[in-house]
């Protein structure tokens, strides 16, 4: 299999409420520095490419 294109389509369209019934308080974050680091930005075709590459497809 070899990936040729990803293309993204919207499903639905709506709102939500978020004054309906009971949430629970939601924890912030307790230690900073816990993200990950992350690479640059890779054009698309790269990705496309390093995907291909890992599947043993090019």
């Amino acid at each position: 299999m070899q990936l040729a294109y990803y293309r993204i389509q919207e499903i639905n369209e709506g709102s939500i409420s978020l004054n309906e019934g009971y949430a629970a308080k939601l924890d912030r974050p307790k230690e900073v520095g816990s993200g990950k680091v992350r690479e640059s930005d890779l054009p698309l075709s790269r990705l496309i490419d390093l995907i291909n590459e890992n599947l043993g497809k090019n």
